[in-house]
């Protein structure tokens, strides 16, 4: 099958890390001008990336070319992306998201029952409740 595209692509590991910077530039470049992307807090490198996997896709299915990527890169990239997702949440919706719920954010580690004064895991605490 895959002879029947016209052109084959096979990006190297720098390549590949250069492609994920353009999908990330174009991310950050749709993310400013797109009002609906930055109201609804979505993510840059999802937005970079799910365009270019969308590039990348229409180009395949349409037999115009083949783009294979170095998998080296596979592992670190993902570790990167899933590490920052969070970094991206507005400090104003994490505070909102605290008041609203603690237990989403951690601030309920330590519940404190206020009949004996001790502290109880939050595990402990849901079941007393």
């Amino acid at each position: 099958m895959a002879s029947s595209y016209m052109l084959q692509l096979h990006l190297g590991a720098v390549e590949t890390v250069i492609l994920s910077l353009f999908a990330f530039l174009l991310g950050t470049t749709m993310h400013k001008h797109i009002n609906i992307l930055h109201r609804w807090a979505i993510p840059v490198p999802a937005i970079g990336g799910l365009t270019v996997a969308l590039i990348v896709f229409l180009l395949q299915i349409s037999g115009l070319i083949l783009i294979t990527l170095d998998k080296a890169v596979l592992v670190p990239a993902m570790v990167a992306f899933f590490a920052t997702m969070g970094f991206s949440g507005a400090r104003t919706n994490l505070y909102i998201l605290s008041k609203s719920h603690p237990s989403l954010l951690g601030h309920e580690y330590f519940a404190c029952d206020h009949a004996n004064h001790h502290r109880l895991r939050t595990s402990e605490s849901i079941w007393l409740r």
